[in-house]
C-alpha cells in the first residue's frame, strides 16, 4: 500500500510539474527574467556579488582601464596617486614619455650604465645640478646633434633608460610605448653581458619595468619563457587578471600612498652619482637622487658583484633574454624606426671576470641578431677610448666618460646618411654637415 500510496504521488508531482511548465511556457519571459533576478538580488549571496562588481566598476571609472591607450592617458596627469604603481622608477620614466608634447626624434635605452652617463654628463655640461627622476631631455646630445646636423627645430633626445634593465624590458618598454601616432625615429641601446645573464635574475618577468608593463604587454609566444616556471606563469596570469579589479587598484594605491608617507629620505652624503645608480629603492620622488656639476673624484671596485652575477656564464637566462631582444629588435624594424646597439664600454678588470670563449661567442651572437634585424652594432665593450678616469666603478661611467659617450652617438648618427636622413623626417634638420675629424678623446679634451 505505500509503495502505490507512493508512485501515485509521484504521478501526481510530474502532473503538476508538467502542468507548471505550460503555465511557464505562456508567462513573458522577460517578466519571468526580471522575477527571477529580483529574487537573486532578496538573498544575501546576490547582494554581496552584485555589489562587489558595482563598487569595482565605480573604482575602475575612476582609476581608468588597465589597457595600451590607458597607459598613455593616465601618465597625462601631473600626478596619478591612484595608480598603484605610482612613484617607482618605472612609472617615472614612462610618464617622461608621455608628458612630451610628441614623441622624442632619439630615444636611448639601457639600464644604468646608461643612465650613470647621461646624468653625469648633462650635469657636467649644463653647470647645473641634475634630478635623476626628473631629468629625462639628454640636452648635452640635443646640442651637439643639432649642431652637427644643422639642426633648424626642436630636435629632442629621451633618456628611458631603466635601473637594472633586461633585454626582456627593452622589449616590454618598445611594444608599451611605440605607438602609431608615437613612436621615436631613432632608437639607441646601450646594453653589456649583465643584460643577458644576470644570475641574481631569477626571470625574466622578476624585474620591476617587466612587472609594471605586463598589464599592457601582450607577449604571445615569449610568455612561455618569460616564466618558465607554470606555477609562477599560473600566479602572474591570476595576479594580471585581479590587478584589473578597480579594488584591488585602489587598495594596491592605498598601500603606495602609505610607503610614500613613511619613506625615510634618500638623501646621502658622498658621491651621488654613486647613490643613484647603486640605489635598491622601489618608490622614489623628485629630490632623492640629485647629481651636481662637480662629483668627488671617486672609484668603487664593484668586481666583487659582478663576480656573482656571473658565476655562472651560460646559466638558463641566457638564450630567454636573447630571444627577447631579437623580438625586440623585430619589433622596432616593424615599426620602421632606426636602432643602434651599443656594446657600453667597460673596463678590463670587469671583462677579466668573464672568459674569453663567453665574450667571442656573445659578440658574435649580438652581431648576427642586428644584422638579422637590420639594426647598426657599435661594440664600445672594449674601446682604448676608456680609460679607468672616465669610470666611478668597472662599469659605469662618470661626467668624463658620459660625455665620450654622448660623443660616440652623436659621431655615428652624423657620419650615417640614412640615420641622418631618419631625423629629418620630423622637419627637424637641414642638409647633413661635414662630421668633425679627430679622435673621441681629443673632442672631450677640449670640452674639459
Amino acid at each position: 500500500m505505500q509503495i502505490k500510496s507512493y508512485g501515485k504521488r509521484l504521478d501526481e508531482t510530474r502532473a503538476l510539474d508538467i502542468r507548471d511548465y505550460g503555465l511557464l511556457r505562456s508567462v513573458n519571459p522577460i517578466r519571468m527574467r526580471v522575477h527571477i533576478s529580483m529574487n537573486f538580488l532578496k538573498c544575501r549571496f546576490g547582494a554581496t556579488i552584485l555589489g562587489f562588481f558595482l563598487a569595482n566598476a565605480c573604482v575602475a571609472a575612476i582609476l581608468g582601464g588597465t589597457g595600451a591607450n590607458a597607459l598613455s592617458s593616465q601618465f597625462k596627469q601631473q600626478g596619478n596617486l591612484l595608480d598603484p604603481n605610482y612613484g617607482t622608477w618605472t612609472w617615472w620614466t614612462i610618464k617622461a614619455y608621455f608628458d612630451q608634447p610628441r614623441a622624442p626624434d632619439v630615444l636611448l635605452l639601457g639600464s644604468s650604465q646608461v643612465n650613470s652617463a647621461v646624468w653625469a654628463s648633462d650635469a657636467y655640461v649644463l653647470q647645473q645640478p641634475v634630478d635623476c627622476i626628473l631629468h629625462r631631455r639628454v640636452l648635452a646630445m640635443e646640442t651637439k646633434l643639432k649642431d652637427q646636423l644643422g639642426a633648424v627645430g626642436n630636435l629632442t633626445v629621451l633618456n628611458c633608460a631603466a635601473q637594472g634593465a633586461m633585454a626582456s624590458d627593452y622589449y616590454m618598454i618598445a611594444r608599451a610605448l611605440f605607438t602609431a601616432d608615437r613612436r621615436p625615429n631613432v632608437v639607441i641601446v646601450g646594453i653589456s653581458p649583465r643584460d643577458f645573464i644576470d644570475n641574481k635574475l631569477a626571470a625574466a618577468s622578476a624585474t620591476e619595468p617587466f612587472r609594471f608593463l605586463s598589464p599592457y604587454v601582450d607577449t604571445g609566444e615569449l610568455t612561455a619563457i618569460a616564466f618558465p616556471d607554470v606555477i609562477a606563469r599560473l600566479n602572474a596570469q591570476s595576479e594580471w587578471a585581479l590587478g584589473k579589479l578597480g579594488l584591488r587598484r585602489l587598495h594596491a594605491a592605498a598601500e603606495a600612498w602609505a610607503a610614500d608617507r613613511t619613506a625615510v629620505s634618500k638623501h646621502q652624503t658622498g658621491n651621488q652619482l654613486v647613490n643613484a645608480i647603486s640605489n635598491s629603492a622601489l618608490k622614489v620622488k623628485p629630490g632623492d637622487w640629485v647629481v651636481p656639476p662637480h662629483l668627488p673624484n671617486q672609484f668603487i671596485d664593484n668586481t666583487a658583484e659582478y663576480a656573482s652575477r656571473y658565476k655562472n656564464s651560460n646559466p638558463p637566462s641566457y638564450k630567454i633574454q636573447l630571444a627577447f631582444f631579437a623580438e625586440f629588435l623585430e619589433q622596432i624594424k616593424r615599426e620602421n624606426i632606426k636602432v643602434v646597439v651599443v656594446g657600453m664600454p667597460t673596463l678590463p678588470m670587469n671583462r677579466k671576470l668573464l672568459p674569453n670563449g663567453f665574450w667571442d661567442s656573445y659578440r658574435g651572437k649580438i652581431a648576427s641578431i642586428c644584422v638579422q634585424h637590420d639594426a647598426r652594432w657599435l661594440d664600445l665593450s672594449q674601446s682604448c677610448d676608456y680609460q679607468q678616469s672616465d669610470f666611478v666603478d668597472t662599469v659605469h661611467l662618470n661626467a668624463r666618460g658620459g660625455v665620450k659617450l654622448i660623443d660616440s652617438f652623436v659621431h655615428l648618427i652624423a657620419g650615417d646618411t640614412e640615420l641622418a636622413r631618419s631625423l629629418n623626417s620630423n622637419g627637424t634638420t637641414t642638409a647633413q654637415t661635414p662630421v668633425r675629424q679627430g679622435s673621441i678623446a681629443a673632442r672631450t679634451r677640449a670640452i674639459y
